[in-house]
């Protein structure tokens, strides 16, 4: 990681704990009967999305790298970002690399 990703992330580790304290608070108040599974759900899921964006954001600078030179190297460049449907997937992948071949690309190594 860059040093501009470890401060990004470094932040965001605070930000979280802000929340979760903030969250915290507002549970403690006697009006919030019954909310707490909700609102620790509805965080966690928030979390866990950001964090799995930060984590593809920062990769983006490298996967750029190298597929700019992949393609210098006559290589066909396909990026994915799934993350569920990996049979469909893969099969996509071979029906990609297939028609890459009858049009004379090559296949990355």
């Amino acid at each position: 990681l860059s040093p501009h990703q470890v401060q990004v992330y470094d932040q965001s580790v605070i930000l979280w704990n802000l929340i979760k304290t903030e969250i915290k608070n507002a549970l403690a108040r006697p009006d919030m009967n019954g909310t707490p599974k909700i609102m620790w759900s509805q965080y966690w899921s928030a979390h866990q999305r950001f964090t799995k964006e930060l984590a593809i954001c920062a990769k983006v600078h490298e996967v750029v790298k190298d597929a700019k030179k992949q393609l210098e190297s006559g290589h066909s460049v396909v990026i994915g970002l799934q993350t569920t449907g990996e049979s469909s997937t893969q099969a996509s992948l071979a029906e990609l690399q297939s028609k890459l071949l009858a049009a004379g690309r090559k296949p990355l190594p």
